[in-house]
């Protein structure tokens, strides 16, 4: 049993911690539902053949890069081992000799596309 006092003593603070979590699917999910109820009122087909087209063409924009510089360094690569059976080490001396050449037409290219 507490004695009764004048003076009041602290009482412990309860901490109340709610987590917030950070999810990026379900953020993207909200915001395309979003979009859609957005777009509601444009006309279906209009709505779908377009976004269709435009998704497609984005893709293959990308993927044409993307396909270009793997191919680019599988034909390096093969190049390299096919040189190193046939040539020993002296296919990376020839790679240091043309290595300036490509530096110097990234830094020409580089001023073009400023």
């Amino acid at each position: 049993m507490k004695i009764p006092s004048i003076i009041k003593t602290p009482r412990h603070n309860r901490f109340n911690f709610e987590p917030r979590h950070y999810d990026p699917v379900k953020e993207e999910i909200e915001e395309k539902f979003r979009a859609y109820k957005a777009n509601k009122a444009l006309n279906k087909n209009e709505r779908s053949t377009s976004s269709i087209s435009a998704a497609f063409s984005k893709r293959q924009r990308a993927n044409s890069k993307a396909s270009a510089v793997q191919l680019i360094i599988a034909v390096v690569l093969m190049v390299t081992c096919v040189g190193w059976l046939f040539y020993g080490n002296q296919i990376f001396y020839g790679y240091i000799l043309l290595s300036p050449i490509y530096f110097y037409w990234r830094i020409k290219n580089r001023g073009k596309r400023d």
